[in-house]
């Protein structure tokens, strides 16, 4: 395990400021340069690092959300008050962006703001118990005293067990908000299996690496996925491609990669030849996020559960 992945900040540091040497231009290795000065208390460094990030990616909630956190632990809340509404504006199902609002405003003597952020961080995670101790003190201070004493009823209720995610959720579960592989990782999967159903050679040219490490095969040049695409194409005219369960996500030790799992339910057809094969695949695949976008390095597949008509090799 990476010390990303770890409790040891200074670790990460060191690993990080190695990692940017080798990829300046990296969103990814700011942003967990950030996470990682906010950690040590470096506020005024997470803040430049996460500023670096939104002028690169604008529309990065989660970015924004950090940044007004950070800035709220310098005791700058107008700002903080600032990048929680921007980042609420992009994504408002955040939780975290709602409760940096709801500290900002009560910083600045807007209690019945403070409240409304509040109370909508503990509608969208009712088990997230600062939003809910915040709301008791707002409330006592407001003279609501009858919602004050179920709010702390709340504060004190342990979590439930977590239920199996649905697989948007599932995302989430795996990576830290503010980890750009959690808005990306499952429209990855997306387009590809939309690619793979349209036979759109395209994508293939466009998102696979020049050399990529490709199912038994080994390491493979993007010309030969080409070709063995254009076989399965022409072998399997008809494709159906399902996602079942959720997308898993990991980052890896170098910052700029990620293992991406999934499974999928497939239904290829030639129906001219009478020919059908149906089953369930598991997919591993290590995937960068290049300034192009997504490159996938390795492709993996385990088949279960499969059946056909007997003229499928």
């Amino acid at each position: 395990m990476s010390a990303l992945a770890s409790n040891d900040e200074i670790g990460a540091l060191k690993l990080l400021n190695d990692v940017a040497k080798r990829f300046p231009q990296s969103r990814a290795v700011t942003f967990n340069l950030a996470r990682v000065y906010g950690k040590l208390l470096m506020h005024e460094d997470a803040v430049a690092a996460y500023r670096e990030v939104i002028k690169a990616s604008p529309d990065n909630s989660a970015a924004w959300s950090n940044m007004a956190g950070q800035l709220l632990s310098l005791k700058r809340p107008k700002e903080a008050d600032a990048g929680a509404q921007q980042a609420i504006k992009i994504d408002p199902s955040q939780a975290h962006s709602w409760r940096v609002l709801g500290f900002a405003a009560d910083a600045q003597g807007q209690t019945s703001n403070a409240i409304r952020a509040f109370e909508r961080a503990s509608l969208l995670e009712p088990d997230n118990a600062q939003a809910w101790q915040a709301l008791v003190i707002l409330y006592q201070r407001s003279g609501q005293r009858q919602k004050a004493a179920v709010a702390q009823q709340r504060a004190r209720r342990p979590p439930p067990p977590k239920p199996i995610a649905p697989r948007t959720q599932a995302i989430g579960a795996q990576l830290n908000a503010s980890d750009e592989w959690g808005t990306k990782a499952e429209e990855v999967v997306e387009r590809y299996i939309q690619a793979q159903e349209a036979g759109l050679e395209k994508f293939v040219r466009d998102w696979f690496a020049e050399s990529v490490d490709y199912y038994t095969y080994g390491k493979v040049t993007r010309g030969f996925v080409v070709g063995d695409m254009r076989k399965h194409y022409s072998r399997w005219p008809k494709r159906t491609y399902v996602v079942t369960g959720p997308v898993k996500v990991a980052e890896l030790p170098r910052t700029d990669t990620a293992a991406i799992s999934f499974d999928v339910d497939f239904n290829v057809q030639d129906p001219g030849a009478g020919r059908w094969a149906r089953g369930t695949a598991h997919n591993k695949w290590i995937v960068a996020w290049r300034a192009k976008g997504c490159e996938i390095l390795s492709v993996r597949e385990t088949v279960t559960n499969r059946r056909s008509s007997g003229k499928a090799r």
